[in-house]
């Protein structure tokens, strides 16, 4: 997987508490039953559609944040690895989701010490995800 040395990056911010709330958003209406499982489709198709070969990591971490002008808490994803092309793509993409997301949020530095987990990562030609601590399955989109 593909980690920060120390440089911080700008992050995705998503504001899953409002988000969960929103009928459109509801796991059973919106096609792609969580937030997680968007970013990890986003990503999977342009690594499909780009056919590309390198490796890549994409972090999620969860806090309390009014970054959002109210108390809520919001998942905040750093891309590692990827082109910023890559990044452009995913910003315009998570545009859909409106007032509950920045897609230019805080500076972080993902790090495992601090709560940081891989959600997605990009290998062969391929999206991952995490199924458990051993075990990865391929992103199909």
């Amino acid at each position: 997987m593909v980690l920060s040395r120390g440089n911080s990056l700008c992050s995705i911010e998503i504001d899953v508490d409002a988000l969960s709330q929103d009928e459109n958003y509801h796991y059973e209406n919106w096609q792609y039953g969580s937030y997680d499982d968007f970013i990890k489709s986003i990503t999977a198709r342009w690594v499909r559609e780009n056919r590309f070969q390198k490796t890549g990591t994409i972090w999620a971490w969860g806090t309390p944040s009014v970054n959002f002008h109210h108390q809520s808490y919001s998942v905040y994803y750093a891309v590692l690895g990827m082109p910023k092309e890559f990044r452009k793509y995913l910003d315009q993409e998570v545009a859909v989701l409106g007032k509950y997301v920045r897609a230019r949020s805080d500076y972080v530095i993902p790090n495992y010490a601090n709560g940081w987990s891989a959600r997605c990562h990009i290998q062969d030609g391929k999206a991952w995800e995490v199924l458990d601590t051993a075990s990865w399955k391929e992103i199909n989109v």
